[in-house]
């Protein structure tokens, strides 16, 4: 969670786009281009918005994170105190094929996670109803329905968000819109988290518009 108002980063954007007033784009629209930068955002680099506590387990050997889980990512001791080890499930089955049907315990010692399936993991030996992992996973943040509302991402991640919602705006169906200025800007959101993607997948292409308006504005930004 940060610290900063969203129309921190809205109010930039505004100042940005030479639009302090929402006659080109409106608040709604640009809070909405924030909110779907901040999925974007988690979505690419999950450590942005993560809980670590103890979460409490069914019996057996597959669990699931909590409603608001969205990737597992680290394993730390489970309810007993004992430090538990993120292992290969291969790893595992390899070495005690038998394992599934194991005695249940609370002391068990190792958690297997596939990417596939990034809520799921395996606990072994199988856990006892009740029994806890202290693990780290990310949480889907907050979705913002005011400029008040607080920035759910660390402050670090403002300039990223910045760029984004300038990028959807520009992006816009309109005679303003203007692809090759609305992909610089995406392509700094992409480098400021290191996503290494290609950014013209990410918004769908508009045919250009042989407009005095469109020629006018391919440099303002």
């Amino acid at each position: 969670m940060g610290t900063i108002a969203a129309s921190v980063i809205l109010n930039r954007a505004s100042q940005t786009l030479i639009d302090e007033t929402g006659g080109t784009w409106s608040p709604s629209e640009m809070l909405g281009h924030l909110n779907a930068g901040i999925s974007a955002t988690v979505s690419h680099k999950p450590d942005t918005s993560t809980l670590t506590e103890y979460v409490t387990l069914v019996a057996g050997p597959v669990q699931y994170l909590p409603a608001a889980g969205t990737q597992f990512l680290d394993a730390l001791a489970n309810g007993e105190g004992k430090v538990v080890f993120v292992k290969p499930r291969n790893d595992i089955d390899h070495a005690d094929p038998e394992w599934y049907s194991a005695t249940p315990t609370a002391n068990f010692r190792h958690v297997m996670v596939d990417n596939r399936d990034p809520r799921r993991f395996l606990v072994h030996p199988p856990a006892t109803a009740g029994a806890e992992l202290l693990c780290c996973y990310a949480v889907a943040p907050t979705r913002l329905t005011a400029p008040t509302d607080i920035f759910p991402l660390p402050d670090i991640y403002e300039s990223a968000l910045h760029a984004w919602v300038v990028g959807y705006a520009l992006a816009k169906t309109s005679k303003r819109g203007d692809m090759v200025r609305a992909q610089v800007w995406l392509s700094q959101w992409a480098n400021s988290l290191g996503v290494h993607a290609q950014v013209q997948q990410m918004i769908t292409p508009m045919p250009p518009e042989e407009t005095p308006t469109s020629i006018n504005t391919a440099g303002a930004l």
